[in-house]
């Protein structure tokens, strides 16, 4: 039974963490809206986090053991992050002035 469970939710846990750098890259990448980038990773990491522990939930200890548990807190830990930074408004300011302009005239 585990294993079907596992056979099932790592495959979709894989695609889940794939998107998630996708979403960190594009954060990197683009300067424009970032707060909106920001909010939409910090819901995606927030569901991911639910995810994760129903699958964890579902495993027998044997099978989940600590490397989801590692999983779980490195995830909360920064999507706490974000969510502090995005609060005090860092990311609004996070490019200088000129680069924000020049990037926006292009």
């Amino acid at each position: 039974m585990a294993e079907a469970i596992v056979g099932i939710l790592i495959p979709q846990l894989a695609t889940h963490v794939q998107q998630l750098v996708v979403y960190l890259m594009a954060v990197r990448e683009i300067k424009k809206h970032n707060n909106i980038i920001v909010e939409e990773i910090t819901n995606f990491a927030d569901s991911l986090q639910t995810n994760l522990r129903l699958v964890k939930s579902k495993l027998p200890e044997e099978v989940s053991g600590k490397a989801l548990d590692s999983l779980l807190t490195e995830l909360k830990k920064g999507n706490e992050h974000m969510k502090e930074c995005l609060d005090k408004g860092k990311f609004k300011h996070y490019w200088s002035d000129k680069e924000t302009k020049s990037s926006l005239n292009r």
